[in-house]
């Protein structure tokens, strides 16, 4: 994953340069990454300039259409994904990055919200 942000030329399969098999997309003409247990295929609906103040952040926001979801059957709990069997790797910003390990639930609250003090 970290290998393929690199600044590649654009002449460069990016698959191929850090040994990654492909699968082709199904709703998009761009391939998925073989091996990965959940896909999203997406068609761009905007890129959103993240400038801070008009000045240039170089950050940009991407923003797509969820076309197409694949999951393999190796992650799903019944009838929902088991995201700590899925075992993403999350960017956090700067160069962080985590694991995720462990969930839980937190009920959504009912209105009005009682027993809250300022």
């Amino acid at each position: 994953m970290n290998d393929s942000s690199a600044a590649a030329p654009p002449e460069i399969d990016e698959f191929d340069a850090v040994g990654l098999e492909k699968l082709a997309g199904r709703t998009v003409k761009v391939p998925r990454v073989k091996g990965a247990p959940v896909h999203l295929e997406c068609e761009l609906d905007r890129f959103v300039d993240l400038s801070n103040g008009g000045s240039r952040s170089g950050s940009v926001m991407t923003i797509g259409r969820v076309t197409g979801v694949h999951i393999d059957e190796s992650v799903i709990d019944g009838d929902r994904v088991d995201i700590v069997r899925a075992a993403p790797i999350a960017r956090l910003g700067y160069f962080d990055y985590c694991r995720v390990d462990a969930t839980f639930v937190i009920a959504q609250p009912k209105w009005p919200l009682t027993g809250r003090t300022e």
